[in-house]
């Protein structure tokens, strides 16, 4: 699938934490089976074009239940947007009300297997280098 033709669906959390925890740092993702699902084709498709390329998702921000999960008592923020391309390097970087995760194509791997474990209702893990965690919870 050519990343163009991606359309969204279900769900997708992302946040951070106030004040950075030290035992809550960086990223924080859940999402509902199908917006786990559509995130893996997303990542899919990103890695295998042949173009460079990069995709916006319309982020929902965290419920109670979500934040429940990995309990932490700081307060949590939300963008707007997460934008998903193929970089060099990974990283998770923030401007404007979007976040923007770059991942190489040899991660892509590693991040569908996360999403996966989201549509099976698992998580507390995270993937990224320190600095530029990205923590999945269920």
């Amino acid at each position: 699938m050519n990343p163009n033709e991606w359309k969204q669906n279900g769900r997708v959390s992302i946040w951070s934490y106030e004040g950075k925890p030290r035992n809550y740092p960086g990223w924080h993702l859940n999402c509902d089976e199908a917006g786990a699902l559509s995130l893996m084709r997303l990542v899919g498709a990103l890695a295998n074009s042949s173009e460079l390329a990069k995709r916006t998702v319309s982020v929902t921000r965290p419920v109670q239940e979500q934040l429940a999960v990995p309990n932490c008592s700081a307060k949590p923020r939300a963008p707007e947007k997460l934008i998903l391309e193929v970089s060099s390097k990974w990283f998770i970087s923030e401007a404007d009300d979007k976040v923007l995760l770059g991942f190489p194509a040899e991660m892509a791997i590693e991040l569908e297997s996360g999403l996966r474990s989201l549509s099976q209702g698992d998580g507390d893990y995270y993937i990224g280098e320190k600095g530029s965690e990205l923590w999945f919870w269920w």
